[in-house]
């Protein structure tokens, strides 16, 4: 609803970076970026802080340079990884079918999900034409500013809101200024 508010309000919509929230991608019809930073984060979360195995060091170390590498080679870096480990990552407890599982169940569930998200982690690189960045820091970093500066007002009247808002996006952000030599 708000994206085709936005859109109803003369906004032209060229594309999306979003925080990898479920449902969003396919919700919207335009390009979705799911934040690098962000996935990231939520991939790094999923293994241990000190990987006791190396295939979790490996997977780690791969997933830390999402953010600063080309298309290509982080995936070029998680097949070879695949390709390395991939009976480790597909060993089961040997129990009857019924009741089989893996044994590396969260690592294989974080390599399922790379493979699931990996279409728009990327959106940015195949798209090069919309300009879209790779993570939505510079986004945040302006409404958490706008958030400081609305708590610090925060019994004014919805009208002022309204001028505060407004004042505060049309000045230059440290992050919004072209830099000049």
């Amino acid at each position: 609803d708000g994206i085709r508010d936005i859109a109803s309000k003369g906004y032209p919509i060229i594309g999306i970076v979003g925080d990898g929230i479920r449902g969003v991608p396919q919700a919207v019809s335009c390009p979705y970026q799911f934040c690098q930073f962000h996935a990231r984060k939520r991939f790094l979360d999923r293994l241990s802080f000190c990987p006791k195995s190396d295939a979790k060091e490996e997977l780690k170390s791969i997933i830390k340079l999402i953010c600063h590498t080309d298309k290509e080679s982080f995936i070029g870096s998680l097949n070879a990884w695949y390709d390395q480990w991939h009976e480790w990552l597909n060993a089961t407890t040997g129990k009857s079918k019924k009741k089989q599982r893996y044994k590396q169940r969260e690592v294989r569930n974080l390599w399922l999900e790379l493979q699931r998200v990996m279409p728009i982690l990327w959106t940015f690189y195949d798209r090069p034409e919309l300009c879209m960045p790779n993570t939505n820091n510079d986004m945040e970093a302006l409404f958490s500013g706008l958030k400081r500066r609305m708590k610090s007002h925060a019994g004014i009247q919805i009208e002022q809101r309204i001028k505060l808002i407004d004042s505060y996006l049309s000045k230059p952000h440290p992050k919004r200024r072209k830099k000049t030599m």
